[in-house]
């Protein structure tokens, strides 16, 4: 699910809304080396060496194949957060 261009607490919040995992690539002002990824478990649960973090490193070295077609758009969780 696609959320567009979000902020990290609206990242986490869908995460645990709809029990879902997520990750969200982020910019810095500062030079690219620095930009990066956060990621979370369904229900916003941390990801950790323990928990699918060493998981996730094989198979982005391993050049495993995206699970599910890029581009499907969610509606807003605005309207959620509000109520």
């Amino acid at each position: 699910m696609d959320l567009g261009l979000t902020s990290t607490d609206e990242l986490f919040f869908a995460s645990g809304h709809l029990n879902a995992a997520g990750a969200q690539l982020t910019a810095s002002h500062n030079p690219a080396q620095y930009n990066g990824i956060k990621l979370c478990l369904s229900g916003a649960r941390p990801v950790g060496e323990e928990s699918g973090l060493r998981e996730i490193a094989a198979m982005a070295a391993a050049g495993v194949a995206p699970a599910r077609k890029p581009g499907a758009r969610s509606p807003p969780l605005m309207c959620s957060a509000i109520s």
